[in-house]
């Protein structure tokens, strides 16, 4: 029987207009509508979406150049002291707020050139006591080479040493070389061009990169305005956030002449020379190696010098003076604030990959010093030596 207490009651249809059906009734479920309730929200969700899109593609048509923090580093440190402890001094009315700032900005500079100077000292060092020996190693076990390979048809160098005259050449003749004179030559980093390039390129764009920084930052310094008094309003700007508030950090506005004079001449003149020796010394060290094994650990021991700044910075400076650091920013240039996507901004910095690829190619062939007069006789030669040694 039928009990109506347990009667299944079917939800009506509903009607629903469509727009497409001019006039015409259509019934519907209440669950089509629902399908068509979110067909019709993922609809305006992807309007959104591609509306959102089209925005952010007309911001990436012009970058906006934001301050940056001063580099972190012995260097930067210098830089940020000659702003803030040295305006702090000037400002402050009590004497012995003045002897704070006074001396903590004669540690920075005294810092600055001690640091300059120990890698100025170990560079040379490794010029003139560490290279010698082992520049005298491979010029006299070349020489030895070219006397014997091309049969004693040579001329001197200025050094004194054999050079084999083109034509005579004799690869047989490597058989007669004394065992240790063959592992000496084959062992130097000439014998393998390709392995020497490599290393020297890995050397050269680290090299590179604290001169790209450096100029970079150097570029920012001398875009700053130049102000009467480092007393004045003029020099720091408190930087707002989003929401209009002081985000705790400063935009440097403009310094004065002798406050930049002393960043340029006095820290990154010297920072930009230290770069430049390091890459001369370290291609000169690397090429006069005489084992592989050391080529990798005389490349760790020249970036370990590169860095130095940055391990004392880390060992030695005060934590509230690395706070000071990072609350400082740097604009990158009051005339140049934005740029549109041009072909110079964008593929300028790729051309110091060539840079290094030029300049390894032209030291290991021109450059060099380390054997003069090279006449590029080793690798073959030594291609045989070096699989047996290696077991292949």
């Amino acid at each position: 029987m039928f009990n109506s207490r347990y009667a299944v009651v079917q939800p009506a249809p509903l009607l629903s207009v469509s727009p497409s059906q001019q006039g015409l009734l259509v019934l519907q479920t209440p669950q089509e509508v629902l399908v068509q309730d979110q067909e019709a929200g993922f609809q305006e969700e992807e309007l959104e979406s591609g509306s959102g899109e089209d925005e952010a593609h007309e911001e990436e048509e012009e970058y906006h150049f934001k301050p940056e923090p001063v580099p972190e580093g012995i260097y930067g440190m210098a830089v940020c002291s000659l702003i803030i402890d040295y305006r702090s001094w000037i400002k402050s009315k009590g004497e012995l707020d003045q002897w704070k700032y006074l001396c903590r900005l004669c540690l920075a500079l005294f810092l600055t050139l001690f640091t300059l100077a120990l890698q100025a000292y170990l560079t040379l060092m490794t010029k003139f006591i560490v290279t010698p020996n082992a520049v005298r190693e491979l010029r006299e076990a070349y020489g030895e080479y070219e006397q014997v390979m091309y049969g004693n048809h040579t001329f001197l160098t200025t050094h004194g040493h054999h050079r084999g005259i083109a034509g005579n050449f004799v690869m047989e003749n490597f058989k007669e070389l004394p065992q240790e004179a063959m592992h000496a030559i084959c062992s130097c980093t000439l014998a393998q061009p390709v392995f020497l390039g490599a290393i020297l390129l890995v050397w050269t764009v680290t090299c590179l990169a604290y001169m790209r920084q450096s100029v970079t930052f150097t570029y920012r310094l001398l875009g700053l305005n130049v102000v009467s008094s480092m007393k004045g309003q003029d020099v720091l700007q408190p930087e707002l956030g989003k929401s209009g508030r002081g985000t705790g950090r400063f935009v440097v506005i403009g310094v004065t002449r002798l406050c930049k004079f002393v960043m340029i001449i006095l820290v990154q003149v010297p920072v930009m020379g230290m770069n430049i020796l390091l890459l001369w010394i370290g291609c000169r060290w690397l090429v006069a190696t005489l084992e592989f094994g050391e080529v990798l650990l005389n490349a760790i021991a020249l970036e370990f010098v590169l860095n130095l700044h940055e391990i004392f910075y880390r060992a030695i400076v005060p934590y509230t003076m690395q706070l000071s650091l990072g609350s400082v920013l740097v604009p990158t240039s009051h005339s140049h604030t934005a740029a549109k996507p041009s072909w110079t901004n964008m593929l300028s910095t790729f051309v110091l990959f060539f840079v290094a690829l030029g300049w390894v190619a032209l030291y290991i062939t021109e450059f060099q010093q380390v054997v003069p007069d090279y006449q590029w006789d080793i690798a073959d030669v030594c291609h045989v030596y070096l699989a047996k040694a290696a077991f292949i």
